[in-house]
């Protein structure tokens, strides 16, 4: 739709289609580092879904929900999720839920950043960058 219309970026909300590099910083207990996905992120006007995946888990999307920020209008997504660990995957956990809150930059719709935490006690950050349109 966004590629008849480009005015819906700025008069709806942006498109967000397609892959995304994600590095996720993550803390558990007394340790942290950092996790490398990929994620496909799926819109049309009335449905949303990030489909996220690195070496040792998957998440599927429960719940996405686009918003932009009352005061400056900055879009921006409510992402809950269910993560599970792939079947080849050295260290395998327990599945979980989380949750984040992302916010597209400022300086570009191919970048998305935010907060998350998840019911085992974890939590992070993850920057995304798209890679290709899908």
């Amino acid at each position: 739709m966004w590629q008849w219309i480009p005015k819906l970026n700025d008069w709806v909300f942006p498109d967000l289609n397609g892959k995304w590099t994600v590095d996720i910083y993550w803390n558990w207990g007394n340790k942290s580092g950092e996790k490398i996905a990929t994620a496909f992120i799926k819109q049309s006007l009335l449905k949303l879904s990030i489909e996220l995946s690195s070496d040792e888990s998957e998440s599927e999307t429960l719940m996405v929900t686009p918003h932009k920020d009352a005061q400056s209008s900055r879009p921006g997504l409510y992402y809950i999720y269910r993560n599970v660990s792939t079947a080849g995957a050295v260290k395998k956990q327990d599945p979980h839920i989380g949750a984040a809150i992302l916010k597209v930059s400022q300086e570009s719709n191919d970048v998305l950043r935010g907060n998350y935490f998840t019911d085992r006690s974890t939590n992070g950050h993850y920057t995304m960058r798209r890679t290709a349109e899908i």
